[in-house]
């Protein structure tokens, strides 16, 4: 389960340097690091390596840019913050991009797998769906669209909309 402070990323928690960046959308390597620290509840980088079981020179080249989270890297990364494997690959993805505009796709598809996370946890299940469309509780076609999770009632409760 995704720990929410890491969907809304608190504005106050985030380090000066990064406030003019859109931080909470667009985490770099050190801020990923740093809350797998938190999460941790260790204080330095040796540590954190130790409990990610990688080694501590590779956080220090991480740190400085020198080389990036590989995929198992990266999966340890979203295990130890919470957050969903896409959007950790995401980040790394960007911050390996050379362009602006790969940079971009990398950005999208982190912010994609956050949204859809969101989606994920608060859609209802294929009853509540079907109770809502029935009740009228849904206002928008989107909103049943949405919700509509399984295949027995799609047909059916598709022509009550």
């Amino acid at each position: 389960m995704c720990n929410p402070i890491l969907l809304d990323y608190k504005y106050d928690s985030i380090p000066l340097e990064h406030k003019n960046q859109e931080a909470w959308f667009t985490m770099d390597i050190n801020l990923l690091l740093d809350k797998a620290k938190e999460m941790y509840s260790v204080k330095q980088d040796k540590e954190l390596a130790q409990k990610l079981k990688i080694k501590a020179t590779a956080i220090s080249n991480y740190r400085k840019g020198i080389s990036l989270p590989d995929a198992i890297a990266c999966s340890a990364l979203a295990n130890a913050t919470g957050l969903p494997l896409a959007k950790v690959i995401g980040i790394v993805g960007e911050a390996r991009a050379k362009s602006k505009e790969e940079k971009a796709v990398w950005r999208k598809l982190a912010t994609a797998a956050t949204l859809a996370l969101g989606v994920g946890v608060t859609s209802p299940n294929v009853s509540e769906a079907s109770n809502h469309v029935k009740n009228r509780l849904f206002t928008k076609w989107t909103d049943y669209a949405l919700c509509e999770m399984g295949e027995e009632d799609r047909h059916s409760t598709h022509q009550n909309c």
